[in-house]
């Protein structure tokens, strides 16, 4: 075979050609880019710059809402949403934002109108007297009567409505033990209320409060475990509520338990307060006389019933008082200490001090003014 043939045959043989890139694709993925591009950008348009839909003006109708506790801005928002009182949760974000004013919004129900402009909303939500019924709040230590007339206060049911339900108290689910009887059991909180609360709603829900709190703290076991009824823990919680202050709670407890450990008289001059209806820092030895069911001057053991609403930590001191042999206790007037003795000589002493201070006080409020 010739070369020239070989040659030939040799230079003529044709390549793969390299793939060609289509035109569609390329046009299909710069249209993606640009979708891209353009999405981003009004997603950052309408998260940043553009203002949320709006309603305008002051609304009309009406329709209640309730904020809660906790609640954030953006979750008043969207239940404003929900009811239709503003257009949109980021009209009210905004408006909050740029007002002070926010930050103020009270836990309760009120008076809303639909179709407002988010400035409009928080104008109503921003302003107490808009409040509807709204909170009562239930002090530690406070007793059953100022109960009822802060929630009266607060909720604008009538005084004498709470009152008849604490004379027949059946409906608001008092442990079987209290004996019908509210004192001890409208648990210390902030409770909020709606327009259709009564005063059987009310004393319920402080009802329930506290049988919350008392499982929390398995409260009837470790009074068992203590040889104690769940009764006298709250009898002897309420007493260390109106005798000292929260860090002196377990030392109360404890020495209320070593009086009772010997049959010796409590002589608690909050107890003789309870059984005379009046609260005074001093009594005298003529009211410390007075026979009432509660004088524990008189009378050996725990008082006939709570004397008072108290708290956890009180019920928790009740619970796991502190270890001591004290058998005393007093305050020093005008300071928060207190003072613990084990010995009759120990306590006449500290008595001393406290008369003195008592004294100071006197002389303080018959000075004249400068």
């Amino acid at each position: 075979m010739s070369q020239v043939g070989l040659a030939m045959s040799h230079d003529t043989e044709e390549k793969p050609a390299p793939p060609k890139r289509s035109r569609l694709a390329v046009v299909i993925a710069v249209v993606v880019v640009v979708a891209l591009i353009g999405a981003v950008g009004y997603f950052g348009y309408t998260k940043f710059l553009a203002k949320g839909p709006d309603y305008s003006g002051d609304g009309h109708g009406e329709v209640t809402i309730q904020i809660v506790k906790g609640q954030s801005i953006p979750s008043m928002g969207d239940e404003l949403v929900k009811a239709n009182v503003v257009k949109s949760a980021q009209a009210f974000v905004e408006a909050a934002s740029a007002d002070a004013r926010a930050r103020g919004i009270q836990v309760g129900y009120y008076k809303m109108k639909l179709e407002m402009s988010a400035a409009s909303a928080l104008d109503l939500l921003t302003d107490p007297d808009n409040l509807m019924q709204g909170n009562v709040l239930v002090v530690e230590g406070a007793g059953m009567l100022e109960v009822i007339v802060e929630a009266s206060k607060a909720t604008k049911i009538p005084l004498a409505d709470f009152q008849a339900v604490l004379k027949n108290p059946k409906g608001i689910g008092l442990p079987a033990y209290a004996g019908n009887n509210a004192e001890g059991f409208l648990f210390p909180a902030t409770y909020s209320f709606g327009p259709d609360a009564t005063a059987t709603s009310v004393l319920t829900a402080m009802v329930t409060k506290f049988k919350e709190v008392a499982a929390s703290i398995n409260l009837d076991a470790r009074a068992a475990a203590r040889g104690r009824k769940p009764y006298d823990i709250v009898k002897i919680a309420s007493i260390e509520e109106k005798e000292g202050f929260e860090n002196y709670f377990s030392q109360i407890s404890q020495v209320i338990y070593n009086r009772l450990a010997v049959h010796e008289i409590l002589g608690m001059d909050s107890t003789v307060n309870y059984g005379l209806g009046i609260s005074v820092e001093q009594l005298t030895a003529d009211q410390k006389l007075v026979d009432t069911p509660y004088n524990t001057f008189r009378h050996q053991g725990l008082p006939p019933t709570p004397i008072s609403n108290p708290g956890k930590a009180a019920l928790e001191a009740a619970l796991e008082p502190a270890i001591g042999t004290w058998m005393y206790f007093l305050s020093i007037p005008g300071t928060k200490e207190m003072r613990f003795s084990t010995s009759a000589a120990q306590f006449e002493r500290d008595k001393k001090d406290m008369q003195a201070a008592y004294d100071r006080q006197k002389s303080a409020s018959a000075a004249p003014s400068p």
